[in-house]
């Protein structure tokens, strides 16, 4: 649970795109491999984390043909934060307790259908988006 909190002040600490898009990764990986271990299911994390890797391997493409190549420069200042990060115990904040509540609430089953259409939906867009960069056949940013 400390990445959870961890990964989005990296984020917002780090300027490169490459950097950005490795950490959506990691908690969008977190995240699937968590609500597998509430739901004891494995489809709805698989697909939600299968769709959120197909839209980073878009945006890191669209990213990579649009900026030049930049030098990766690790902001030395965050990792004063990482130690007092990792050594907080979050399981006693009340912020936890809210979130994982309403977490909760949304893989329950009475909202799996919406989470289904839902994924289905970011499916069929993932897709659409994928035809239409097909058809165009080329290249993101032209000279």
């Amino acid at each position: 649970m400390n990445l959870l909190i961890l990964i989005p002040i990296l984020f917002m600490l780090s300027f490169h795109p490459l950097m950005m898009i490795i950490l959506i990764i990691l908690l969008s990986i977190i995240i699937a491999f968590m609500t597998f271990k509430m739901m004891n299911f494995s489809l709805p994390p698989f697909m939600l984390l299968l769709l959120i890797l197909g839209g980073m391997l878009m945006i890191f493409s669209y990213f990579i043909s649009l900026t030049s190549n930049q030098k990766f420069l690790f902001n030395k200042k965050s990792l004063f934060f990482l130690p007092l990060l990792l050594t907080m115990n979050i399981s006693n904040l009340p912020i936890y307790h809210n979130n994982m509540k309403s977490f909760l609430l949304m893989v329950s089953k009475k909202f799996m259908f919406i989470f289904i259409l839902m994924l289905l939906f970011l499916l069929i867009t993932l897709m659409a988006t994928t035809k239409i960069f097909k058809s165009i056949k080329s290249p993101l940013r032209s000279n």
